[in-house]
């Protein structure tokens, strides 16, 4: 439904029948990494018959798949600094280490 705002004139909105909100747009700067920066929408009140002051911050934050650490296949906790990959394996060194000792065990 596309409603009048007074700043931006005619905006696209979805939601209602309560309230309706405008598409999200992101706060921040556009040189800063996707998520790093909020989202936020304007919210016109059907009740009120107005736009509702201000903006309300969405929780959520758009990632580039570059930006999501790979997940060890074995514990599924991430992979970083503190729990590398393992000589090209997709398991961490803990898991890696947890294999060797379960495998000694079993050859004796």
């Amino acid at each position: 439904m596309l409603i009048e705002h007074p700043e931006f004139g005619l905006v696209p909105t979805y939601g209602g029948p309560f309230d309706s909100y405008t598409i999200p747009e992101m706060d921040g700067e556009p040189d800063q990494p996707f998520h790093e920066r909020g989202l936020f929408v304007y919210r016109f009140d059907h009740d009120l018959g107005d736009w509702v002051d201000g903006t309300e911050s969405i929780p959520l934050r758009i990632i580039h798949e570059d930006n999501i650490p790979e997940k060890c296949e074995s514990c599924s906790g991430l992979l970083g600094d503190d729990a590398p990959l393992y000589e090209d394996a997709d398991i961490c060194q803990k898991c890696h280490k947890e294999l060797l000792q379960a495998e000694e065990e079993l050859l004796g």
